[in-house]
């Protein structure tokens, strides 16, 4: 084997050691749920990825409220974005006939690419958290590195593994 051969071998492994792929963590210590979750409600003012999520999640066959209509199912009820998570604003959403109540949060680098998000789904039966994702992005060498391009997810790959992880919980719960 030549010198160069070896040396491209080493760069190679270096450069893969230095690089890692998205991880996802699911919540799976939840208490099971005593009703079916067909129809989630979207928080709004969550961004970009909190619509790609919900779009996936239409993808797995759930009735998604997109973040525009809560926002203005909220105003018909007369709720804040403080008062939809309290006991009474999740119980006007169950008789509003929405089963969950999905909650998205990213941190974003300085050029505006999602770093780590977490997605919280509750119950407006119980109130309680029936299924959680925390997803932290990819990354590779230096910053906008090819390596680093390589390694990291686009927001559609992050959204599909979110709600991978989201509908395997609440299939499992019900």
């Amino acid at each position: 084997m030549s010198v160069k051969a070896i040396f491209c071998k080493v760069v190679l492994c270096v450069l893969l050691i230095g690089c890692s792929s998205s991880k996802i963590s699911v919540v799976s210590n939840l208490i099971r749920v005593d009703h079916p979750v067909n129809a989630i409600a979207v928080a709004p003012g969550r961004g970009f990825m909190a619509e790609a999520i919900a779009i996936e999640l239409l993808n797995k066959g759930f009735r998604v409220i997109d973040p525009a209509q809560t926002s203005n199912l909220m105003i018909r009820l007369n709720l804040t974005e403080v008062d939809v998570s309290l006991p009474t604003g999740l119980a006007a959403l169950k008789d509003a006939g929405i089963d969950a109540y999905l909650t998205v949060m990213t941190i974003s680098n300085y050029q505006g690419r999602i770093e780590s998000a977490t997605a919280r789904v509750t119950s407006t039966h119980n109130g309680q958290i029936i299924a959680g994702v925390s997803w932290q992005n990819g990354w590779g060498c230096a910053p906008d590195s090819p390596c680093d391009a390589l390694m990291s997810s686009g927001t559609t790959e992050a959204a599909q593994e979110i709600v991978v992880g989201l509908a395997k919980t609440l299939k499992a719960n019900q």
